[in-house]
């Protein structure tokens, strides 16, 4: 995986001293300074692979809504570099995303390790979601009739197998039990 950081940061001598700082690391490192080029240069650069983003960008978009745009295009760790700690502020990125949250100043060694934790993390879900999608295909095409129940026998899932064999589709069944659908 290409380890290409869009920081965004509207403070050109801040992102010019954290760039540096995260270059030393192996990484490379591309700015933008309004949370709208932001928006465009992921668009248009496959390479970038995670996001660090200031919330207060200044005149122009914040930095919640360029990540919201962002996530709407592409999936990606955006991890939010702030110099804001109110809880106000943590509550309004956790609705966006959880792969970080830093104070400014917190030093190098906490935000490289928090940009190679959100590495961590982006991965885990990734390899989680192939393992999904491969587990409901191998479900859901299975020529057998498969059927997943609660304890209390209520049907979660049914698969193309149950549908052939009993005739009953998945709106006939999903949320009943065996004994509602006779």
């Amino acid at each position: 995986m290409s380890k290409k950081i869009l920081l965004v940061e509207d403070e050109a001598i801040l992102a010019m001293a954290e760039a540096q700082m995260i270059k030393k690391h192996g990484f490379e490192v591309v700015t933008a300074h309004k949370g709208e080029k932001a928006v465009t240069m992921v668009e248009k650069d496959p390479d970038i692979s995670l996001v660090l983003m200031d919330i207060d960008l200044g005149r122009g978009i914040y930095g919640t809504q360029a990540a919201q745009e962002i996530l709407n295009k592409r999936t990606l760790p955006i991890v939010f570099l702030t110099s804001h700690s109110e809880q106000e502020y943590v509550n309004r990125v956790k609705k966006i995303t959880n792969y970080g949250y830093i104070l400014k100043n917190s030093g190098e060694f906490v935000l490289i390790e928090a940009i190679n934790m959100a590495y961590n993390l982006f991965n885990a879900h990734k390899k989680t979601r192939e393992s999904e999608e491969k587990y409901k295909a191998a479900f859901m095409t299975s020529p057998d009739s498969v059927n997943i129940n609660r304890l209390d026998g209520l049907y979660v899932d049914i698969n193309e197998g149950f549908t052939a064999l009993t005739g009953f589709t998945r709106d006939d069944v999903i949320g009943k039990t065996s004994h509602e659908i006779d």
